[in-house]
């Protein structure tokens, strides 16, 4: 085996192996025989003991680096070792066990690996080992209170790596971060019940790319946390940290946007789910177990949803059997072809001239509905007030088309007049009114 000249750390830990055995003083032993300037194997006349291998001997003025031993011999030997010239040694001559440059060599470049490794210690970073784990990844702070000043120069100094902050007496009262060093990483609660809190990087420092010394933009609000990481020597970012909420703590700030008229309900997954909005006058029906509900039209119908509504005061008369307006007419467009229209109203101041009667009737668009005759005083000759007509009737249009209806009167023996309106000699009022009631 070659003599071994450089040191594995950091790629392997070292061992006795790579940074030779153990050194013992002043021990020498004699060598069997004549040796020639090339063999590779060392004899002595008695068993080596207190030796360790790899290492070195000297015999006379040649070192020699062996990495085995073998009751007396010194195996796989490398001549002329350390810049010494290989010779023949006579039987006899003295062995010696010696440490030399390459073993000191050796432990310098493993110091100068473990310390490039480790890094140097700039103003502000860790004074020991021991310190940086106490502080800085062991390290808690519990019960801070916030600076008041809301300023870098007055907010509360980081000193730990977890710092759970406690009380902030006002919105933006603020703590600040320690001096960056990469790899830090700090993390910081708010556990105020409703203020929020200023976090502040040290003198020269930015957080998240911003200009050096200015706090960071996002508050951290009441009730949660956020973890600070330092990637070189003066700049700082944020990483989201996930924590346990606690029951009752998620307020409506917390919840993200939606569209005017939503609702959260779950889904089959027990995810939480946006109801879409429904439109106007829907109502909000179940889908069963394991389906988000959804807005529909009311079920069972019954609602109604419009109102038209008119009246008619003018005295109006007719002396033949053909049938002529009593002036009640008005129209009304369904929301649906599956509502109904309810037809409903009162023709005032029925008069008879002599032995007549009135006869009315319904129509929508023109074309009759109904008829109805009026049979008060047929057979009485005189001139009078008959009576009045309520009337009501529930149409089925199947229609989203405008509808007129309307109340026609005729005399039914096509003799006397007839009028309508009539109150004496003055005019009474009539009405009409059409209702639409959903299905």
């Amino acid at each position: 085996m070659a003599e071994t000249t450089t040191s594995n750390y950091p790629a392997a830990l070292d061992n006795n192996t790579s940074l030779l055995g153990d050194q013992v003083n002043q021990k020498s032993l004699t060598l069997s025989g004549a040796h020639t300037n090339s063999v590779t194997t060392i004899t002595t006349t008695a068993t080596i003991s207190g030796v360790n291998a790899p290492g070195y001997c000297l015999i006379d003025s040649e070192v020699i680096h062996y990495t085995g031993v073998s009751g007396a011999t010194l195996t796989s030997c490398t001549r002329a070792a350390n810049g010494t010239t290989a010779a023949t040694h006579a039987d006899g001559a003295t062995v010696y066990f010696v440490p030399v440059a390459n073993w000191a060599n050796q432990l310098k470049r493993a110091i100068v690996a473990t310390q490039t490794e480790l890094g140097t210690d700039p103003a502000g970073a860790f004074t020991d080992v021991n310190t940086s784990l106490n502080t800085w990844l062991l390290g808690v702070t519990n019960s801070i209170t916030a600076g008041t000043t809301q300023t870098q120069a007055g907010a509360t100094a980081l000193t730990k790596n977890t710092n759970r902050v406690t009380v902030v007496g006002t919105n933006g009262d603020g703590v600040k971060l320690p001096t960056a060093v990469a790899g830090l990483e700090i993390l910081i609660i708010n556990d105020d019940a409703a203020q929020t809190l200023k976090i502040w990087p040290a003198t020269g420092d930015a957080i998240d790319g911003g200009s050096a010394n200015a706090v960071d933009a996002n508050q951290l609000a009441a009730g949660s946390s956020r973890r600070y990481i330092a990637v070189d020597a003066t700049n700082w970012y944020t990483a989201t940290v996930a924590v346990d909420v606690a029951d009752n703590s998620i307020t409506l700030a917390k919840m993200a946007s939606g569209t005017d008229g939503n609702i959260i309900s779950y889904d089959a997954s027990g995810d939480p789910v946006a109801v879409a909005t429904g439109s106007d006058g829907q109502v909000l029906t179940s889908a069963g177990a394991g389906q988000p509900p959804a807005f529909e039209a009311a079920a069972g119908g019954g609602k109604i949803l419009q109102i038209q509504h008119m009246t008619y005061t003018t005295l109006t008369g007719n002396n033949t059997d053909t049938f002529a307006a009593t002036g009640l007419t008005d129209t009304i467009t369904c929301a649906a072809t599956s509502s109904k229209v309810l037809v409903m109203g009162a023709v005032t101041g029925c008069y008879k001239a002599g032995n007549v009667m009135h006869e009315f009737r319904m129509t929508k668009g023109g074309s009759n509905l109904i008829q109805i005759v009026d049979m008060h005083n047929y057979s009485n000759t005189d001139d009078r007030m008959v009576s009045s007509l309520p009337f009501f009737y529930v149409d089925s249009p199947s229609s989203t088309s405008e509808l007129t209806y309307a109340i026609e009167f005729r005399s039914y023996t096509d003799a006397a007049t007839i009028a309508v309106q009539q109150d004496g000699t003055a005019a009474s009022m009539s009405f009409l009114v059409l209702v639409e009631i959903g299905a």
